[in-house]
């Protein structure tokens, strides 16, 4: 389980490292609200890890409050304003569909390892956790499908 944590604590924070460059970057504001967004979901898994692996480094046993997590409230998207040139970016629309790439993963590991995991707590935890990133996979689908058919007219 150590190990597995390990891992997700480099995921979360490359994870938040890459919105944030590409908020840095993003020509059009919802995009870049989103990314910074996702960064400080990310923020706070990679802290919520980092305090799991500590306790269960000293003692193997899930507790209740170890797999407790108030997750950040969802933000509501903000859809662009089409007519907008920054809007139309290619480029933004290349960074939100690596984010769909990079949550698809996080769903499909956190997903794996709430049915391999032998303790309820922990697969409760991690299911949470697959729950979480699927929403943030289904407010960058949005957002980019906005972009996307709007951009067809």
């Amino acid at each position: 389980m150590l190990e597995a944590l390990h891992k997700a604590i480099e995921m979360e924070d490359e994870g938040r490292q890459f919105y944030l460059d590409s908020a840095a970057i993003a020509q059009n504001p919802s995009v870049r609200q989103a990314l910074e967004d996702l960064a400080q979901d990310e923020q706070y898994h990679a802290e919520k890890f980092r305090e799991i692996y500590e306790e269960l480094s000293l003692d193997p046993n899930w507790t209740e409050s170890l797999a407790t997590c108030n997750f950040p409230l969802q933000k509501p998207i903000t859809f662009p304003k089409i007519a907008d040139e920054e809007a139309r970016s290619q480029h933004d629309l290349t960074i939100m569909r690596t984010v769909l790439r990079l949550e698809q993963v996080g769903i499909d590991y956190y997903t794996r390892l709430a049915k391999e995991a032998n303790h309820p707590l922990a697969q409760a935890f991690f299911s949470r956790l697959a729950h979480e990133e699927q929403m943030h996979y289904e407010k960058i689908a949005q957002l980019l499908n906005f972009i996307e058919v709007n951009l067809a007219d």
